[in-house]
């Protein structure tokens, strides 16, 4: 059995997670808004590649499950209301043309895999 997480649960009620809960689900923390890096994918992403930044939360709640060897699972990482619209344009940039579908596709498969 799982439970929704947020970043300082992992801390104030550790022990209670431990206990009852095999998996944890991050709230946002790995949704596409809160990991894709603009800047970084203007810059380095080729037009098919995202780049991805773990903010503090993140890396918090990852690091909870790796010490105490307890499965995360990924929760929706494009989220209709949580995926900044800049991911569907030309260059990742905020205003343009929306990509391609085969160029959406790469990018999808791309972001899945980092």
């Amino acid at each position: 059995m799982g439970v929704g997480v947020l970043p300082h649960e992992t801390f104030l009620s550790k022990d209670f997670i431990l206990h009852h809960y095999a998996t944890v689900t991050p709230g946002n923390e790995l949704k596409a808004d809160a990991i894709l890096d603009q800047f970084a994918s203007q810059m380095y992403g080729d037009n098919v590649n995202p780049q991805v930044r773990f903010n503090d939360g993140a890396k918090a709640i990852l690091s909870f499950c790796q010490e105490n060897g307890i499965s995360l699972r990924g929760h929706n990482f494009i989220w209709h209301s949580q995926t900044p619209m800049w991911l569907f344009k030309e260059g990742f940039q905020d205003w343009g043309n929306y990509v391609s579908k085969e160029t959406m596709t790469l990018r999808l498969e791309n972001f899945i895999k980092n």
